[in-house]
This record gives structure tokens, sequence and C-alpha cells, in this order.
């Protein structure tokens, strides 16, 4: 096997039946029975053929550094079943978690490992955190404490390392997937909790806009007074971009670490914040209008038109 950079150059000897066709635009319609090589630096999309008959084929293979996705049309769905390394799932599956008042979610990196938050807990006695570690399939609960608030949680790309933030309650930590866990934060009102892929970074914002950093992975905190009103939070891969979106003030993001905050879009009610791993492009909701996207750390923000005007959370 070659390591990407020993391999020079590359020529293709092996050709479906009506052949190999490059493309490089950011947007393709694909034909049945049809290779494509997604040859781009940029992602590319190929959407499938809209009436294939039954048998027809499409291969596609990525020569480029960008990476290319399909797209269904309405009515179809795509089985992932024969992929190498795919879980045997189909397009959806139901998870033998019971019915909770869920509250918050988040993945590994592959996406085997899951946390969910509850709010009030089975039957309304106190919160509880699960975890599966089989991509939904069994869930175990890993609450590191009880109360009646809502819980907002995070995990690291490994799925070790475990933020669980309590609403009036503590930002509590693990480094085990949920065997053990510690808490050193003081009791807020939290509404939203982040991680860098490996868990050092952690940032938890409250009602009151607060936004707080550890960088030891909950060991100790500093507290950011940057707002007023609940906040949502999101941290970069490397955790040296992080973002901070209040309702009813400004988003502000940090491409230092948290050293310094700079405000990067003006009032509004901010509902909730993502980003990209390498904290480039961010996204964001308005509770009550649309959704806003950046490609320059928040710099400048694009209205999505197409996005619906409601009480996004």
């Amino acid at each position: 096997t070659l390591a990407i950079a020993e391999i020079t150059s590359t020529s293709y000897i092996c050709r479906s039946a009506a052949g190999w066709t490059s493309v490089s635009a950011a947007s393709v319609q694909a034909a049945s029975n049809t290779g494509y090589l997604a040859n781009s630096s940029s992602l590319v999309a190929l959407t499938l053929p809209a009436s294939p008959a039954v048998g027809d084929t499409l291969a596609v293979s990525g020569v480029g550094s960008g990476g290319w996705k399909l797209v269904q049309n309405a009515g179809q769905s795509i089985r992932t079943t024969n992929l190498p390394g795919s879980p045997a799932v189909g397009s959806f599956a139901q998870t033998s978690a019971s019915q909770q008042n869920w509250w918050s979610l988040a993945a590994s990196g592959d996406g085997s490992k899951l946390v969910a938050g509850i709010n009030g807990g089975t039957n309304g006695f106190g919160t509880h955190t699960w975890v599966s570690t089989d991509a939904g399939a069994s869930w175990s609960d890993v609450s590191p404490a009880h109360d009646f608030s809502e819980s907002y949680v995070a995990i690291s790309a490994d799925g070790t390392h475990l933020v669980d933030a309590i609403r009036n309650g503590y930002v509590w930590t693990s480094a085990d997937g949920g065997a053990t866990w510690q808490h050193t934060s003081p009791i807020q009102s939290w509404t939203s909790a982040a991680t860098s892929n490996d868990g050092s970074v952690i940032l938890a914002a409250d009602n009151a806009g607060n936004a707080y950093l550890s960088t030891d992975g909950g060991a100790s905190w500093t507290q950011n007074v940057l707002a007023a009103g609940s906040a949502s939070v999101a941290v970069s891969a490397d955790g040296s971009v992080l973002a901070v979106a209040t309702n009813g003030y400004d988003l502000l993001v940090s491409t230092d670490g948290g050293t310094s905050w700079q405000v990067r879009a003006s009032v509004q009610a901010w509902s909730a914040i993502t980003m990209s791993s390498d904290g480039s492009h961010l996204a964001a909701t308005v509770n009550g209008g649309q959704i806003y996207t950046s490609s320059y750390s928040g710099a400048t923000w694009t209205l999505q038109a197409g996005s619906a005007s409601t009480g996004w959370t």
C-alpha cells in the first residue's frame, strides 16, 4: 500500500461500459450506467438519475482532494449496508433507546459513539445522560447527577471524553466514556456546551450570556462575560476557534482560543451555532428568523433566503 506522498501520478486502465467521465463542477447531474471521476479540490455533489431502470449502475471515484457526495431526488433513498465499514443499517433505523424527553445529542467522529441528554429524566425523575457505543443499537444510563433540568452534552472525536452541562447544575466531564465523572465548574443556568476533538478545550455558556472556557478538560475554568441572554456555543477541532451566539445580543467569535473576542454579527435572537472542524465555516440560526452561514470564521455572513422563518433552536 502506497502512502499519498509516494504517488506521483495515476492512470486508469479499467473502464465501465459507458466509460469514465471526469467532473469538477460543484453540482453534477449523474446519468445511469456511467462512471464519474470527481476531480476537484472542492466537494463534488452528484445527483442520482431521476428515473433509473432496475439494474442500472453508477460508479464514482474520488480522485480530487475535495471529495464527493451523492444527492437523492425526491422519493429516493440510499442504503449503505454494503459499503466497507458501514453499520448494517439502511437510511434510517430506530434505536433501542426508550421514549424520553430528549434534549441534546452529540456523536463521535465516526458516529459509533453517541451521547444524549434528557430534560427531566424518566417520568420527570431527574436528569439522565445516556451513551451508546454501537451507533445507537443499545444505550446505557451513565448519568453523573440527577435533577429536574435540561442536559446539554458534547463528545470528543474518539468518544472517550464526554461533557454534560446541566441547567442549574454543574458542567460535568468524563474522560472514560461516562464510567466516572468530575466537576469543577460553578453552578449556572447552562444552555450549551461544546468541546474540541481531543476533549481538552471545553466551552460552555449560561442563560446570562457568560461563556466559561476550560483548556484542561474541565479541571479549571475561566469566565468570559460576553453578552446577556441564553447562549449557544461551538468549538473548532483544535479548540482555537470559539463562537458564542446569544439570544438578543451579538454573535462573538474568538480565533485565538478565547484570548480575545470579536463581534462578528449584530444583535439578533441567535439561538444556535455550529462550525466546521477548522472553524472557517459557521452556520447560525435566529429564533423566529432564518439561517445564516459564513465562510470566513464569521467575518461576513450570508442569509440563506431559502430557509424557513421559524423557531429554530
